[in-house]
């Protein structure tokens, strides 16, 4: 599901929520059937809740570690990469060389630094890891920032993929085209609140952007 709206209008929030980070004033958490109010954020990750986030740099990577430790950051308690109170180094090249591969990030080697990777190769980094360890709902904050068409298409093909095998993505991007090309279904948001459009204008342009912004329907 793609969300749709202008900069500043609750996206942060809502996925901060959902991750645990924030607590909801009223109404609930629900993930994959259960109530998760009382989930750290730690126990979602393992449930396979997976992150693409907005800003990379910082909640996505630390810039001087390598792309194998930076493969395993947020995965570090999920099991199999979780081993006893460590980490089993098969399983955290494996989990990297995978993240790697899915959308073909190039690199130089998995012990350089994620800063010798350009902008868009580390976000096909990202976007390849949060895919990762058993994967059921991705929250995917502008997913295809720096990337190009074909990259662009690689990513949102996976999430599909995930989609058809049972799991879930939610989708935040600023551009109302690129929710509508890829998504099965569209919302806004607008002042915290989720707008959908009347039955018959699901893939309405005009009709999901006059939700974005308040505008009368004419």
């Amino acid at each position: 599901m793609g969300i749709a709206g202008v900069d500043g209008s609750g996206q942060r929030e809502l996925f901060q929520a959902v991750l645990g980070l924030l607590r909801p004033t009223q109404g609930a958490v629900r993930l994959f059937g259960r109530d998760a109010g009382s989930w750290s954020p730690a126990r979602r990750i393992r449930e396979g809740l997976r992150l693409i986030p907005e800003d990379r740099h910082e909640e996505g990577v630390v810039d001087e570690w390598p792309l194998l430790d930076n493969a395993a950051l947020g995965l570090q308690r999920v099991p199999p990469l979780r081993r006893g109170i460590g980490l089993d180094g098969r399983v955290q090249r494996e989990v990297a060389e995978r993240a790697a591969a899915l959308f073909e990030t190039r690199h130089g080697g998995l012990r350089l630094p994620m800063s010798s990777l350009s902008g868009g190769n580390q976000q096909r980094f990202v976007a390849g890891r949060a895919l990762q360890l058993g994967a059921r709902l991705v929250l995917a904050f502008q997913p295809a920032r720096g990337l190009d068409i074909d990259a662009t298409r690689r990513v949102y093909g996976a999430l599909r993929e995930l989609c058809r095998g049972g799991g879930a993505a939610l989708v935040v991007s600023f551009d109302l085209d690129e929710l509508l090309e890829h998504c099965d279904r569209v919302v806004a948001m607008r002042s915290g609140r989720i707008l959908r459009p009347d039955p018959g204008r699901e893939r309405d342009r005009a009709a999901i952007g006059r939700l974005m912004v308040g505008a009368a329907a004419p």
